[in-house]
């Protein structure tokens, strides 16, 4: 029976980071929407249906199947953008955002 419930709750969760990241992609992220999500798998963590190291694999899961790269790779790709801008590197810019996509 745990094993189904743990299942049922990895598959919840799962579905829940996959809609939240669709709807960040779209428009602004909702933070009530997120709070609730951060609860339902804090609740997880604590009824013992997932590890805290699960977790973070289901929301590098969903990052990379609605982002198409890992959560990582963003933040590096953000650090590159941002040091363009404060370095005013032309060059960065120069380069079209789907040719930078392509070459990541």
């Amino acid at each position: 029976m745990i094993t189904k419930t743990k299942e049922v709750f990895q598959q919840e969760a799962l579905s829940r980071l996959i809609t939240l990241f669709q709807h960040s992609k779209t428009s602004k992220t909702d933070q009530k929407n997120k709070h609730r999500l951060e609860g339902f798998l804090h609740a997880g963590e604590y009824l013992g249906l997932i590890t805290h190291e699960e977790g973070i694999d289901m929301l590098e899961q969903a990052h990379f199947e609605v982002f198409g790269e890992s959560i990582k790779q963003k933040q590096a790709r953000k650090a590159q953008y941002r040091t363009a801008l404060n370095s005013d590197d032309l060059d960065f810019f120069d380069t079209p955002a789907i040719e930078r996509l392509k070459n990541k």
